[in-house]
């Protein structure tokens, strides 16, 4: 009899509202440290910002994906998340109200996360420029840094040059990403 996976190991996200102090926070790349740091989480502990940020012609770009809003994967003990409530960079935690008076988190599924990763990922696809660094995310040239030459319809041609390897290969948009998100995403 094939083994199914435990329900309770599918993460479920917690959802941030933040203030536009946070949002600023976002925008300047350190919101996901405080975030960390007021959780007491390590790097391993989820949290999708739907944004993206990268160079392009010598200057910052952002694209967001959903302005105001984090998601923190769940797991924490409530109390954790609510506390956030009392920093300036957040708004609020959504939640509901039960009818004891208790504040019960409300959460994501894991599906509507990998919807909105997918969707922000086309969005920097849509980005994606000649001359621009990058890193290739998937198949048999993951993880490798390579320079966009040249594109032809959902193909871009990556110049990747490493001591022993030096090769012009064509891959598709949608499994790259900018050098500097790729760095910031590790």
């Amino acid at each position: 009899m094939p083994s199914q996976a435990d329900h309770r190991d599918i993460v479920s996200w917690v959802v941030v509202e933040l203030t536009r102090q946070g949002e600023l926070l976002v925008e300047e790349g350190g919101f996901e440290n405080w975030l960390r740091t007021q959780l007491g989480v390590a790097s391993s502990h989820p949290i999708f910002i739907p944004s993206s940020r990268y160079m392009a012609s010598g200057r910052q770009i952002t694209v967001h994906l959903m302005e105001g809003y984090v998601f923190v994967a769940s797991g924490l003990p409530e109390v954790q998340y609510f506390r956030l409530e009392s920093e300036p960079y957040v708004r609020k935690i959504l939640s509901s109200q039960l009818p004891n008076g208790m504040r019960c988190l409300q959460v994501l599924p894991d599906s509507s996360i990998q919807s909105l990763r997918q969707q922000l990922r086309q969005d920097v696809v849509s980005d994606i420029k000649v001359g621009m660094k990058v890193r290739i995310t998937e198949g048999t040239y993951a993880n490798l840094v390579g320079v966009v030459t040249d594109m032809q319809g959902d193909d871009a041609y990556i110049h990747v040059e490493l001591r022993s390897l030096d090769l012009l290969a064509s891959i598709p948009k949608m499994f790259l990403i900018s050098s500097e998100s790729a760095e910031e995403d590790e």
